[in-house]
C-alpha cells in the first residue's frame, strides 16, 4: 500500500472515530489536543503523516485505540472494534486474545504488530494473567525497536512495568518504569500515567507519604488533561491510602467519588474496583448495609473481569451471616480466579474458605485451602 494511501486511511478513521465522539468540527477537537486545528485537518486530509505521539494522544482522548485508527480494512476494523469492545465492556477474554493473534499474523509491517501484541496483553492482563502480558510486551518491544519509534518503545516499557505491578513484583517494575520516563516529554499524558504507577508501587510497598504526594500531582495533571477515566483511578488511590491511614471521612469521600464517574463512563472494571474499595471503608466502620448496598450495585453489571469479580464476591460474603451463602460466593470466587497470577485474591479467598471448613469440621477441604492460601501467602502482601 502507497504511503499517500495510508496517510488517507489513518486521517479517514480520525475523522470518523472524532464525529463518532460528538467533536462536530476539527476546531472544537484540537481545543482538547496539544496541537492546532490547522495540523490536525493536514492529518485528517492525509496531506501529512501523522507521529506516533500525536495519534496516541488522539486516540487518548477519543477512547479508541491506536490500532483502530490504523486500521486499512473492514475486517481489520471489525476485529480492532471487537477487541476494543471486550477489553472495554467486558466479554469472552480469550476470544480477545485470539482475535489479537489473528491481527498479529496478519500484519503488513512491524507497527500493526506493535498494536496487535499490545492488544493481546491487555487482554491477558484482565484475564489476570500478569506473566504471559509481561512476554507480550516484551514481544511488543521487540517490534517497536524494529519501527525505532520512541512513542511505541515507550509504550511498550511502560505496559510491561505494568505487568509486574501487576504480578507484584515491585522493584523490578519500579526499575522499568524509571526506563520509561526517558521515552517521553515530562509533560505528557504518558508521563503522567507513569508517575501513576510508580504512586502504586509506592502504595504497595507501605511508602504512604511518597505515593499520596505523587497521587496529588498525578490527579492535577489528569484534570488539566480532561481525562475521566483516570480522573476517576487517581480519585480511587488516594482513597485507598487514607482508608489504609484509617482516615475514613476522605477515604470515603474519594472512592465515592471515583465510583460516581465509574458510573458516568460507564467502565465497567471501574466499577467493580472502586465498589470493592469503597465496601472495604463501610466494612472497617462496620456500616455493613452500606457495603452490601455498594457490592450488589456493582455486581449486577455483565462483564466484570474474573479477578474483581472474586473480590466483589469475596466482600459481598463478608457482609453475610448465613455460612451457606458465604460459602456459595467465594467457592464462585475462588473457582474465577484459582488459575490467574492475582496471589491477594487467592490467599484471601482461600484462607476464609479453609476457616469455615475447619468451623464445620470439614478437615479434608480445610487442609486443601489451607494449603493454597500458604501458598499463595508469599506474595499477598
Amino acid at each position: 500500500m502507497e504511503l499517500d494511501e495510508l496517510r488517507s486511511l489513518v486521517g479517514e478513521n480520525i475523522k470518523r472515530a472524532r464525529l463518532k465522539a460528538g467533536y462536530d468540527s476539527g476546531r472544537s477537537f484540537a481545543a482538547v489536543l496539544s496541537f492546532s486545528h490547522t495540523l490536525l485537518g493536514h492529518y485528517e486530509k492525509g496531506t501529512k503523516t501523522v507521529p506516533n505521539d500525536k495519534l496516541r494522544e488522539i486516540s487518548e482522548v477519543l477512547g479508541v485505540s491506536v490500532a483502530s485508527l490504523r486500521a486499512v480494512n473492514y475486517e481489520e476494523q471489525e476485529m480492532i472494534a471487537e477487541i476494543e469492545s471486550i477489553l472495554s465492556k467486558g466479554g469472552d477474554l480469550a476470544r480477545a486474545i485470539n482475535l489479537s493473534k489473528k491481527l498479529f499474523e496478519s500484519s503488513i509491517n512491524d507497527t500493526k504488530k506493535v498494536h496487535a501484541k499490545e492488544l493481546e496483553g491487555m487482554a491477558l492482563l484482565k484475564q489476570g494473567k500478569a506473566k504471559n502480558a509481561r512476554l507480550v510486551f516484551e514481544e511488543m518491544q521487540f517490534y517497536a525497536e524494529r519501527v525505532r519509534d520512541k512513542d511505541l518503545i515507550h509504550t511498550s516499557i511502560a505496559l510491561q512495568a505494568r505487568a509486574l505491578y501487576d504480578a507484584k513484583e515491585y522493584t523490578a517494575a519500579l526499575h522499568l518504569a524509571n526506563d520509561a520516563k526517558n521515552y517521553c516529554s515530562p509533560q505528557s499524558v504518558e508521563y503522567t500515567k507513569i508517575l501513576q504507577l510508580q504512586a502504586n508501587i509506592f502504595a504497595d510497598t507501605n511508602e504512604l507519604d511518597k505515593a499520596l504526594e505523587l497521587h496529588n500531582e498525578v490527579l492535577r495533571n489528569y484534570r488539566v488533561f480532561g481525562m475521566k477515566d483516570y480522573i476517576l483511578r487517581t480519585f480511587h488511590n488516594i482513597g485507598d491510602i487514607h482508608r489504609r491511614r484509617k482516615e475514613y471521612h476522605d477515604a470515603c469521600q474519594n472512592l465515592s467519588a471515583a465510583v460516581e464517574i465509574a458510573y458516568q463512563i460507564s467502565n465497567v472494571e471501574s466499577i467493580a474496583r472502586t465498589s470493592v474499595e469503597l465496601a472495604k471503608v463501610f466494612l472497617e466502620t462496620n456500616d455493613v448495609a452500606s457495603a452490601r448496598s455498594v457490592i450488589e450495585r456493582a455486581l449486577v453489571h455483565e462483564g466484570i473481569p474474573p479477578t474483581q469479580n472474586a473480590r466483589l464476591r469475596y466482600y459481598l460474603s463478608e457482609c453475610l451471616d448465613d455460612p451457606n451463602e458465604r460459602i456459595k460466593l467465594l467457592v464462585e470466587a475462588y473457582d474465577s480466579i484459582i488459575d490467574t497470577d492475582d496471589v491477594r485474591i487467592i490467599h484471601l479467598t482461600s484462607k476464609r474458605l479453609a476457616e469455615i471448613a475447619e468451623h464445620q469440621g470439614d478437615t479434608h477441604s480445610a487442609l486443601m485451602y489451607y494449603k493454597v492460601a500458604c501458598n499463595s501467602i508469599e506474595g499477598s502482601w
